[in-house]
Parts: C-alpha cells; sequence; structure tokens
C-alpha cells in the first residue's frame, strides 16, 4: 500500500475512531475537551492534506507541459527527418551500402537518427518516471 493510501486509511480510521468517541462520551465537559482536541487535530491534518494535494496538482501540470513540449519537439524532428530523408531519397545515385546494424545508429542516415532520438527520449522518459515506456511506432 503506498505511503498516501496509508494516510488516508489511518485518517479514516482515526475518523471513525472520533465518530464512536462522541457517541460514547454524550456532553460531560472531558469529552468535549477530547472532542476540541480531535477536531483541531483533523484541521491540522486537513490542512497538511491540503498542501499536498496542491504540490501534486502544480506537479502534475508542470509534467503535463513537459510533455507537450516534448510531443511538439518530436513532431519537429520527425518532420525534419522527412525533409532529410526526402533529400537523401532525391540524391541517393551515390549512395553507399550499409549493413541495417550501422544505419541504424548513423546519425548521418535520417533513419538512423531516428533512432537515436526515440531511444534518446525513452531513456529521459524512463529516468524522468522511474518507469520504462515501450514506443509503439506510428504509421
Amino acid at each position: 500500500m503506498s505511503g498516501t493510501r496509508q494516510s488516508r486509511s489511518k485518517l479514516w480510521k482515526g475518523f471513525m475512531q472520533s465518530v464512536r468517541s462522541r457517541v460514547r462520551c454524550g456532553q460531560n465537559r472531558r469529552c468535549r475537551e477530547k472532542q476540541r482536541k480531535e477536531a483541531s487535530r483533523l484541521q491540522t491534518v486537513n490542512r497538511k492534506l491540503t498542501a499536498m494535494n496542491k504540490l501534486l496538482m502544480e506537479e502534475n501540470d508542470r509534467l503535463q507541459k513537459q510533455v507537450s513540449q516534448l510531443v511538439c519537439e518530436n513532431g519537429y524532428m520527425r518532420q525534419q527527418l522527412q525533409s532529410a530523408s526526402a533529400a537523401t531519397t532525391d540524391a541517393s545515385c551515390e549512395s553507399v551500402v550499409t549493413t541495417p546494424q550501422q544505419s541504424l545508429r548513423d546519425a548521418n542516415n535520417p533513419a538512423g537518427l531516428l533512432s537515436i532520438a526515440e531511444e534518446t527520449l525513452a531513456e529521459f522518459l524512463s529516468k524522468a518516471t522511474g518507469t520504462a515506456v515501450d514506443w509503439v511506432q506510428m504509421p
């Protein structure tokens, strides 16, 4: 169970204990004091959770902007590679035969450059998110 779930579970258990306690206590002074303390504690917990939620929402917004930027850059790179590929195809009269292994990693070859870019992006995202990403080739 994640830390957030454990925290929520503890909060829920504490809340339920508070409800049970109120039912048992009635209106005597000791119980009212307990209730005040519990209410204060719950308000503190609520403030902390609200602050954590705000931070998570800000981080989510930041990551969404970063993803949008990377998608734009990826589209731009694909356009550049397609343009370079078309130019290379037009001037292929003097092409040099290479093995498929070499062409996949060759930065002078548009397909090789795309392969390197995809590997670099996958590596970056795996480090940024802590998970490996398997990319599906788009047509």
